[in-house]
């Protein structure tokens, strides 16, 4: 089942303690045995109900969430709660920058309007660019302390 609210209305999720506002899209979830329920409707006929659930299957998971929030927190925060149960490494960015690895080579891209500072680990080999990122700017690098994708 599911709800889309109208404009005027909010509704809450809750997730680690903190509350995340929602109107677009929340499905009620029924979490079948064996699925944690991550998040949860604070409020409104949603109240206690699921909306964030996670399952490991075999050597894998999967995590569903069920709701849009206004901000995209909640979703960030669901994203780096499933790397860390996967025991796989992050590393966020600013806003508007995109880091992507191929063939061997890290490339990070800012689509920000503004210059940004990335995190490049410090035994990397810059190829092209800089930490500093200009608006639309490119930064190419290798990371010395693996030889394939790290994960």
């Amino acid at each position: 089942m599911y709800d889309e609210l109208s404009k005027e209305t909010k509704a809450e999720v809750a997730f680690n303690g903190q509350k995340y506002l929602w109107s677009i899209w929340g499905d009620i979830l029924e979490p079948y045995s064996g699925t944690e329920t991550w998040a949860t409707y604070a409020n409104q006929f949603y109240a206690g109900k699921s909306s964030v659930v996670h399952r490991n299957i075999g050597k894998g998971s999967v995590t569903y969430i069920g709701v849009n929030t206004e901000d995209g927190k909640l979703e960030k925060e669901i994203l780096k709660k499933t790397y860390n149960v996967a025991h796989i490494s992050t590393n966020e960015q600013p806003e508007g920058v995109m880091v992507n690895w191929r063939d061997g080579f890290w490339v990070s891209i800012n689509y920000s309007s503004t210059k940004v500072n990335i995190s490049i680990p410090k035994d990397a080999k810059i190829i092209l660019g800089s930490q500093e990122l200009d608006i639309a700017g490119v930064a190419v690098w290798l990371d010395l302390s693996t030889e394939t994708h790290p994960n």
